[in-house]
């Protein structure tokens, strides 16, 4: 289980989710950021959607790294 909770202001945003299920995130942090009556903006969206995309990098990044033997 993947939790990745942003605050801003007096709201508190925590999302919640299991690996591989990342587009599914992504479509809701876009679907809320796209709902006017709430305080989640495109910006919020960005940084929410860096997260999730810098924490697959590093998953692909350490998967591929060679690994090194003490000298």
């Amino acid at each position: 289980m993947r939790t990745l909770t942003m605050r801003k202001g007096t709201h508190q945003y925590v999302f919640r989710y299991l690996e591989g299920s990342e587009c599914e995130v992504l479509e809701a942090v876009a679907e809320l950021a796209a709902d006017p009556t709430n305080n989640f903006d495109w910006l919020d969206a960005a940084s929410i959607s860096f997260q999730i995309t810098a924490e697959q990098a590093a998953k692909c990044i350490k998967a591929v790294a060679p690994v090194r033997k003490p000298a």
